[in-house]
């Protein structure tokens, strides 16, 4: 109880002062998350990497709000991206910086849904991978009927020598 508020206290580990960290965390998080739906917006309208120079201009377009590097505690906005790589990668162009998409990792496979198809929603993704499933059992009761066909023909073969 009160032992450990002191010790905290003393120790600067007061809950009160994580509490600003922790918004500029998430605030961090969800300027990335916005920088990374812009870029997949371009990717849909069939752009290449954005400008860092046109990012401000492209992000107020899309949310209605201003890129604000100073909410999430951050003044550099290369500094920042990196340490988003699954979201934006950061790439060097004719001596110019541009943002985009990450590219697929080696070793991992590509969606087998096009972009423009996939679901947009926990709904939707949970029907698709429902018709999944079920087209998977069909697939598997035509393989087990062709294994029994199979099994008939080497028995038939078979009585015959």
């Amino acid at each position: 109880g009160l032992k450990r508020a002191l010790a905290e206290e003393a120790a600067g580990d007061d809950p009160e002062s994580k509490k600003p960290r922790k918004d500029s965390e998430d605030l961090a998080r969800m300027l990335a998350h916005g920088v990374a739906r812009v870029l997949q917006t371009r990717q849909k309208e069939g752009k290449g990497p954005l400008p860092l120079e046109q990012l401000e201009e492209a992000f107020k377009a899309q949310w209605g709000v201003a890129f604000d590097l100073g909410q999430a505690n951050e003044t550099d906005p290369l500094v920042f991206f990196r340490k988003w790589p699954r979201l934006v990668e950061v790439i060097e162009v004719n001596g110019g910086t541009k943002l985009q998409l990450p590219s697929k990792k080696p070793g991992l496979p590509a969606s087998p849904i096009p972009h423009e198809e996939a679901p947009q929603s926990k709904a939707e993704a949970l029907a698709l991978a429902s018709q999944g499933l079920e087209a998977m059992r069909e697939l598997a009761k035509k393989q087990q009927e062709l294994i029994r066909q199979q099994e008939a023909v080497v028995q038939y073969l078979q009585s015959l020598q």
